[in-house]
C-alpha cells in the first residue's frame, strides 16, 4: 500500500506553530500527527507533499527518511492501491477500524 500524507491550504491557519514545519510535523500528545499514520501502517510506502520551501529542511530533520519513499512528486500518486491523508488529519485508531 501507499500512503501520501499532504498539507492543504490552510496550512497557513496554523501558523504560527506551522511557519517552521509542515502541519503533519506538528505534535500532538507524545507523537508527530505523521508519526501516527506510519505507526497504524508499517509496512506502507509513503510519500509527503508539503510547501517547497520545506521539503530540504524537513528531511534533514526527520529520523523517518527510510520510510518516505517521495517528497512532492506528482508521479508517486499514479497507483490503484493509496491512501491519501490530510495533514491536518488528528489520526484516531477508532477510526480507521
Amino acid at each position: 500500500m501507499r500512503i501520501t500524507i499532504f498539507e492543504d491550504r490552510f496550512a497557513e491557519y496554523l501558523n504560527p506553530l506551522a511557519l517552521t514545519r509542515p502541519v503533519f510535523a506538528l505534535r500532538c500528545g507524545v507523537r508527530l500527527l505523521y508519526e501516527k499514520v506510519l505507526d497504524r501502517y508499517q509496512d506502507a510506502y509513503v510519500s509527503l507533499f508539503m510547501r517547497d520551501w520545506l521539503a530540504e529542511a524537513f528531511l534533514e530533520k526527520t529520523f523517518h527518511r527510510g520510510r518516505i519513499r517521495a517528497v512532492n512528486d506528482l508521479r508517486w500518486l499514479k497507483s490503484d492501491s493509496h491512501l491519501i491523508v490530510n495533514g491536518r488529519w488528528l489520526f484516531d485508531e477508532n477510526l480507521v477500524e
